[in-house]
């Protein structure tokens, strides 16, 4: 194997492709990359066969090379959604040096692209990995084996336009290189499926503790809340209006047309005038699983589940749960909605919106539509979900006492809405939070309190949210 400066040029290099044996000619331009080319049609496999005979020859002769630590690290998530890794270091980084390297060697029925033995006698079994990756019933006879293997990757094959970055790629570049079985690498393994066992158990034990105060807070709010004539106290009759309106809310949507679901989502969203924006219209596999156009139930997902709702986790089966409410689904395959939904969400990964946690949880880390983006610059980033908002300062005013009691969660609510379109019309945020506070007879002084303990704002109002515009 020879690199196009070790040849003279053009035909007279007399060398033929390694993947399909056509003649080559030697291209050494003042403009592009030396390279060799098909002295006639072009082959598919000659750039792949290439790199690996050419990295197989490069640890023959430099019989070298850095590794990286031996490591195993397992992951989970967890009750909360949490993933959950542990890890530990097998053996430290090394660098390499190899008496022999043995090319296409054969051991015990197996055979490798090259067998390197150091200068202690430990010999490694060696793979480069090009077109394709060492398989998983490979790796697993590794290690039953107990030979010490790992696999160089190349697969970037293009990105290599000398032979020095090649050789560099091959011998110099530990983080190409993936360690496939290791001596005590499976017990290491057991031994750390038991401690994220543990790891495991607890949250989920911290999860049903948590549940079950929850539960005993709410029963608690419901002995000690008013009872009316049908028996029913405060509580339970905002719960009921509430899964009500819901309902109400649903049944109306599944009914109107698409055209009609569309003016809604526009104004919610606050969607510009013309084309769809491509966010809320991804060509994703299954997408007329829910009897709709696509950037209609794209549109709706969006909006419920990642618009203006701060950061936050979500489960893609609670999504689909919701979707079922509100979407006649008729899909032509049982997994269709699923797999339209994660592709809809992996094209959010990509755009920066969420970032998938494990299983079917992700996290919104950026809740402002990128046709908003102005908008909320222009109004100091004051752009936040009123009912995540109010829901988490509900237990600070009941705890604090600074309100009385009949302050309550959709009171809240409107509050924080008002707040913010005060704000967006005068640009005072303080003196928006004042006015709308003395204008429902509460303490504008409390008020600020309010949101100041809940990192909302300090005194004066601070944006609640500028940190998912980053």
């Amino acid at each position: 194997m020879v690199g196009p400066a070790e040849v003279q040029s053009g035909r007279a290099c007399d060398c033929v492709c390694p993947g399909c044996g056509s003649p080559l000619q030697a291209r050494k331009g003042d403009q592009n990359v030396w390279h060799f080319a098909h002295d006639g049609r072009a082959c598919a496999t000659g750039a792949e066969t290439a790199v690996h005979l050419m990295a197989k020859q490069i640890l023959a002769t430099e019989r070298n090379i850095r590794l990286p630590a031996v490591h195993v690290t397992l992951s989970a998530t967890d009750a909360f959604g949490r993933e959950r890794s542990v890890t530990a270091v097998l053996a430290k980084a090394q660098h390499v040096q190899y008496t022999a390297v043995d090319l296409e060697a054969a051991q015990e029925n197996r055979r490798a692209d090259a067998v390197g033995t150091s200068e202690s006698g430990t010999k490694h079994w060696i793979e480069v990995f090009v077109r394709h990756a060492v398989d998983t019933l490979k790796v697993q006879d590794l290690e039953a084996r107990s030979w010490m293997s790992y696999e160089i990757c190349l697969d970037d094959v293009h990105a290599f336009t000398s032979l020095e970055q090649l050789r560099i790629a091959v011998t110099a570049s530990p983080e190409r290189v993936r360690w496939l079985s290791y001596p005590g690498m499976d017990k290491l393994r057991v031994s750390l499926a038991e401690k994220l066992r543990r790891i495991l158990e607890a949250a989920e034990r911290q999860k049903a503790a948590d549940d079950a105060q929850v539960a005993r807070t709410y029963a608690a709010q419901v002995r000690s809340a008013p009872i009316d004539r049908m028996g029913r106290n405060r509580l339970q009759r905002e719960r009921i209006r509430s899964e009500q309106r819901l309902q109400q809310a649903n049944r109306a949507f599944r009914a109107a047309d698409d055209q009609a679901k569309r003016a809604y989502l526009k104004a919610k969203l606050r969607l510009p005038d013309g084309p769809t924006p491509a966010l809320v219209d991804v060509d994703v596999r299954g997408h007329a699983s829910f009897g709709v156009s696509r950037d209609v139930w794209q549109s709706d997902v969006f909006r419920k589940w990642v618009f203006a709702h701060g950061r936050r986790d979500v489960s893609l089966e609670t999504i689909l749960s919701w979707m079922a409410n509100r979407y006649d689904i008729t899909p032509a395959f049982e997994a269709s909605p699923k797999v339209a939904l994660w592709t809809y969400f992996k094209f959010l990964e990509k755009s920066g919106f969420v970032r998938h946690k494990g299983g079917p949880y992700f996290q919104v880390i950026r809740d402002v539509a990128p046709w908003l983006e102005a908008e909320v610059a222009g109004v100091g980033g004051w752009f936040w979900a009123p009912r995540v908002l109010a829901c988490s300062l509900q237990h600070l005013i009941e705890a604090d006492g600074l309100v009385g009691a009949n302050l309550t969660t959709g009171i809240l609510m409107e509050l924080f809405k008002r707040l913010r379109a005060e704000h967006s019309s005068n640009g005072q945020p303080d003196d928006a939070a004042r006015t709308l506070a003395q204008r429902h007879g509460i303490s504008p002084n409390t008020f600020l309190a309010i949101l100041a303990s809940a990192n909302v704002a300090s005194c004066p109002l601070q944006p609640p949210t500028k940190r998912l515009l980053a």
